[in-house]
Formats: C-alpha cells, sequence, structure tokens
C-alpha cells in the first residue's frame, strides 16, 4: 500500500465513523415518516443533504490550498463517505461535466443507475437461490 500513510487513514476512518453515526440518527429519525409514506425518504434526505455538503465542502477546500489534507480527508472521504457515497459520485459527475467532459458524466450516471440496479438485482437473486 505505498502512498497510504497512517495519519490519512486515521482521518478518514475517524470521518466515516462520525458519517455513519450521522447516517444512523437520520434514518431512525425518518424512519416513521418513511414507514408511513412507503418511499424511502431517509435515503433521499441522506443523499440530497450529503450532495449539498459536498458540494459546500468542494468549494471551500478549493478556497484554502493550504488545508490539510488529513483535514479534507477526514470531512470529504470520511464524514461524507460514511454519510453517503452518493455525495461522492454526485461531486465527480458534476466536476467532470464542469470540465468540460459532459458525455463522460452522462456516461457516469448511465453506468451507476443501470450497474447499481442490476447488481441489487442480481445480490437479490443470487441470495434467493
Amino acid at each position: 500500500m505505498s502512498n497510504v500513510s497512517i495519519t490519512h487513514a486515521l482521518a478518514a476512518g475517524a470521518g466515516g465513523f462520525v458519517g455513519t453515526v450521522l447516517r444512523y440518527v437520520m434514518a431512525v429519525a425518518l424512519a416513521q415518516t418513511a414507514t408511513r409514506s412507503g418511499f424511502p425518504i431517509a435515503t433521499l434526505a441522506v443523499n440530497v443533504i450529503g450532495c449539498f455538503v459536498i458540494g459546500a465542502a468542494s468549494a471551500w477546500l478549493t478556497a484554502r490550498p493550504s488545508m490539510p489534507p488529513e483535514l479534507q480527508l477526514f470531512m470529504v472521504v470520511g464524514v461524507l463517505g460514511g454519510f453517503t457515497t452518493y455525495s461522492t459520485f454526485a461531486n465527480e459527475t458534476f466536476l467532470l461535466a464542469r470540465y468540460g467532459h459532459v458525455i463522460t458524466a452522462v456516461v457516469n450516471v448511465a453506468v451507476h443507475l443501470i450497474a447499481g440496479l442490476c447488481a441489487a438485482w442480481a445480490g437479490y437473486a443470487l441470495m434467493r437461490s
């Protein structure tokens, strides 16, 4: 594992713990609403909030290039990665489009959606057999 420092890994891991706990708390808080409506509101809320926060964090960190990498890893990879990986997907797709790679961004969305749904179906089918 070259280029991986213990400090960086611990920063990301600590942030992941925080993000995971935040996701759990939100899921519990919204559980009754989701049960009544039948719509996965907690997942939607986590994903949309995560996308907003990663966009804000990306802009904030871009304006502060001297920010310690441990703090960046804690916030973006750790907290937001533990909260939702959808935020990372959204940010990467946004950056592709922002830098002129619109076709790649659209393909990224399509592949994630189709592959994700197929993988969920395959996992379900595998376990049912």
